[in-house]
Formats: structure tokens, sequence, C-alpha cells
């Protein structure tokens, strides 16, 4: 694959070198691109599914970044992103649901298995291609909070990296965070002290 690639390169700079337009070569690999991510299927396992789209998505990405560097090829990058995110956000994926059923599973199960590092870049990058970050914003507040219930003490070191990579992207992301987890800090608080007056006969 790397030899495709400098094969590649050497065609590019072929036609530049002619004065020869490359935008129908990197619109029709982008527009490749898009039809390989429309093929991934959402059946049985929304993890499994939004894993493989991920993967696919990165894989190729990858590919079309080694031929049509980010830094050189700016024209290229933002055909490349269109494509990426008309199909990442097509009706089949349900991405603002499944996107954060991915996410959820990876907080829920502690990132279990992963380099969590990688997986809190993946999930800046693949917000940044959400469409409808409101409908998603919605979506991800109601996890949360079901997180937050659930893995109490545990969450913050889970979820706050997971928040901060987003906002990365967008700052106000989650902007009354602090204010659910003072919450719990505070109800956390109040139980104890309620079993420690227990304990003490004091109640």
């Amino acid at each position: 694959m790397k030899e495709d690639a400098i094969s590649m390169q050497w065609v590019i700079k072929s036609y530049i070198n002619l004065e020869v337009s490359i935008e129908r070569i990197y619109t029709t690999l982008a527009q490749y691109i898009k039809s390989q991510m429309l093929t991934i299927k959402i059946e049985k396992s929304v993890f499994s599914g939004i894993s493989n789209l991920i993967e696919t998505t990165q894989k190729l990405k990858t590919q079309f970044n080694d031929v049509f560097k980010p830094t050189e090829f700016k024209d290229a990058q933002a055909v490349l992103i269109a494509n990426i995110k008309e199909a990442w956000n097509d009706d089949q994926f349900n991405i603002t649901v499944n996107f954060n059923e991915y996410i959820d599973h990876l907080i829920q199960n502690k990132f279990k298995g992963m380099n969590k590092q990688e997986k809190y870049a993946i999930i800046g990058i693949f917000y940044e291609y959400v469409i409808d970050k409101q409908s998603f914003k919605v979506n991800y507040t109601s996890r949360f909070v079901r997180r937050l219930i659930k893995l109490t003490k545990d969450l913050p070191e889970l979820e706050f990296p997971v928040i901060a990579s987003i906002r990365k992207k967008n700052s106000d992301f989650l902007s009354d965070y602090d204010d659910f987890i003072r919450q719990m800090n505070h109800s956390l608080k109040t139980i104890d002290q309620f079993r420690e007056a227990q304990n003490n006969n004091e109640i």
C-alpha cells in the first residue's frame, strides 16, 4: 500500500508539473471513500457496526492523506471531509443516536482492552463530522445522566477525557458537566454522613 501511495504521489506531481488539474482525481478518491463507508451495516451490534465504520474511515482517510498531504492539498482535504461527513450522517447510521451508543459502550466498559488516548482522539474527530450536533448533545446528555447514576465515583475519570476531546471541537459542549458532578458529590457526601450517623446510633 505504501508503494501505491508513492506511485500516486508521482502521478500527482506529474499532473502539477504539467499544470493539469488534479481535482477530478482527489474528488473520485473521496467519493470512493464515501461509497465504502456506506457499505457498512449496523445490524445486531451497534458498537461493532460503528467501530467498523470508524476503522474503515480512518484506514481510507490515512491512505488518502498519504497521497494528498493535508498541509499541501487543502482543497483535496475539504472535499474528503465533505464526503466523509455525508456518509457519516447518512440516515442508515442514525449517527446522533448510534455514535452515542458507541461512546456509552466504551465508558460503561471502562475502555477495557482499549487504548484510551486513541479512543478519546477518535471520538473528538468523529464528533466533528456530526452535522446535527444539537441532537447529538441531547442524546449524549441523556446517556451521561444514566451513567452518572450507575458509575458515580468512577465516572469523572472515565467521562471527562471524552468531554475534553469533544470540547476541542466545541468548547461549550455539556457546559453544565461540573454542576452535574458537584451535585453527585454532594449527594454522595450526604449519604456517607447519613450512614456514619446510623453507625454512631445518632439516627
